[in-house]
C-alpha cells in the first residue's frame, strides 16, 4: 500500500498534463501512486497517461466516458489505495518535496488534513507569467476541535490541490457533480467528519496555473437559479456543529454569502441576457437567501481585490445597474487580454 495517492482527474490538457506526470516522478519521496482518470478526453491525453503508466507502474489509468470533475475525482478516490490523498489538478504541477514535506507534517502530527502554500502563476496575452506566493491559511499544529477554532482562516480556502487527506477521514464524503464550487462543497462536507488535528505548512509547494479559457471564466446557466452552493454548504455545516448562534461563525457565513454573490454576479454578467435582465437578476436575488444581512453586515475592506472592494461599495449603496455595469466591463476587458 502506498502511502500517498495523487488523483488527477484529465480532460483537455494534453499541453499540459506530461509536465504534471513529470513533476510526480521528480518526487524525493517515492512510495506514492498516482490515479490518472482519463474523463473521456477527446486529445491525446489517454495516450499520455497510458504511456505513463507502461513506463511506471506507480500509475493508474482509468479511462471513462466524460462526467465532469467531480465524477472523475470520485472515480479516482474509489481506486486509491494509499493512506493519503492529494487531489492534483492535471495543468498545474508540483514542488519536488511536495509529498516528501507534507507527508512528513503528516505523520508527525498524526495529522487529518495538512495545509501549504502555493506559487499563483498567472499568463498575459504575450506568453508572459507573473508570480505570487500564496500563503496556507493557516501555520503551525492544531487540535481540539481545530477546524471549529479555525473556521474564518479555513473557510474560505477552497483549492483543493494545496492539501493532503488522511484518506479515513474523508471517509464516504464525495465530490458534488456541479460545475463550479464542488472543491469548497466537498471541503465543508469533510470538516463535517470532525478532523483532530491539522497542520498548515508555511511553504509553497504547489503551482497553480492561471489559463485563458478557463471553466471560472464561462457562463454557466444553472447558477442563475440556484447561486449560493458553497455558503449553503456551510450553513449546512454550522448546523450540525451546533455553532449557528454563534457571532463568528454568523460573520463567516454572511463572508461566504457575498463570496457567492460575488460568483454569481460575474456569472451573469457572461450572460446572454439584456443588461435589464440582468440589474433584475442582481436586485431579485440581494432580497433572498439573507443577502442583504450579509451586505449590510460584511465590510468592504473584507476583500482583497479593488475590483470586489468596489463592487462591495455600489452593493451597499444598492446601485444595482452600477454594479452589473463594472461585471460586464470586466468581462470584455477579460476577453481582450486573452
Amino acid at each position: 500500500m502506498p502511502k500517498i495517492t495523487f488523483v488527477l482527474p484529465i480532460y483537455g490538457v494534453e499541453k499540459y498534463l506530461q509536465k504534471a506526470i513529470d513533476s510526480l516522478k521528480a518526487q524525493t519521496f517515492s512510495d506514492w501512486e498516482a490515479v490518472l482518470v482519463d474523463d473521456g478526453s477527446k486529445d491525446n491525453c489517454g495516450k499520455i497517461c497510458d504511456a505513463a503508466a507502461s513506463e511506471d507502474k506507480r500509475f493508474k489509468v482509468i479511462h471513462k466516458k466524460n462526467g465532469g470533475l467531480g465524477p472523475a475525482r470520485n472515480s479516482g478516490l474509489e481506486a486509491a489505495t494509499g493512506e493519503y490523498i492529494n487531489f492534483f489538478d492535471p495543468d498545474d504541477y508540483i514542488e519536488p518535496d511536495y509529498a516528501e514535506v507534507m507527508l512528513g507534517a503528516a505523520e508527525e502530527n498524526n495529522a487529518d488534513i495538512v495545509y501549504c502554500g502555493m506559487y499563483e502563476e498567472t499568463q498575459d496575452r504575450h506568453g508572459n507569467t507573473s508570480v505570487a506566493v500564496i500563503k496556507s491559511p493557516i501555520n503551525g499544529v492544531y487540535r481540539d476541535d481545530p477546524c471549529r477554532r479555525v473556521f474564518p482562516e479555513i473557510a474560505s480556502s477552497f483549492l483543493i490541490f494545496t492539501k493532503v487527506f488522511k484518506r479515513s477521514i474523508i471517509g464516504d464524503k464525495r465530490f458534488p457533480a456541479v460545475l463550479m464550487g464542488e472543491d469548497g462543497m466537498f471541503l465543508f462536507n469533510v470538516y463535517e467528519n470532525d478532523p483532530a488535528c491539522i497542520v498548515g505548512v508555511n511553504k509553497p509547494l504547489y503551482h497553480y496555473i492561471h489559463r485563458a479559457g478557463s471553466i471560472s471564466g464561462s457562463y454557466h446557466p444553472e447558477r442563475v437559479d440556484d447561486n449560493f452552493y458553497l455558503s449553503n454548504e456551510a450553513k449546512k455545516l454550522i448546523d450540525v456543529w451546533g455553532v449557528n448562534d454563534d457571532k463568528m461563525f454568523i460573520n463567516e457565513l454572511r463572508y461566504l454569502k457575498i463570496r457567492d454573490l460575488m460568483i454569481g454576479v460575474k456569472n451573469i454578467a457572461l450572460s446572454p441576457y439584456s443588461f435589464a435582465r440582468k440589474v433584475k437578476w442582481l436586485r431579485d436575488i440581494v432580497k433572498t437567501n439573507d443577502v442583504e444581512d450579509a451586505i449590510g453586515n460584511i465590510p468592504t475592506d473584507r476583500f482583497n481585490s479593488r475590483n470586489d472592494k468596489i463592487k462591495m461599495f455600489t452593493l451597499k449603496k444598492k446601485l444595482y445597474s452600477i454594479t452589473i455595469l463594472l461585471a460586464v466591463m470586466n468581462q470584455m476587458k477579460a476577453k481582450l487580454l486573452k
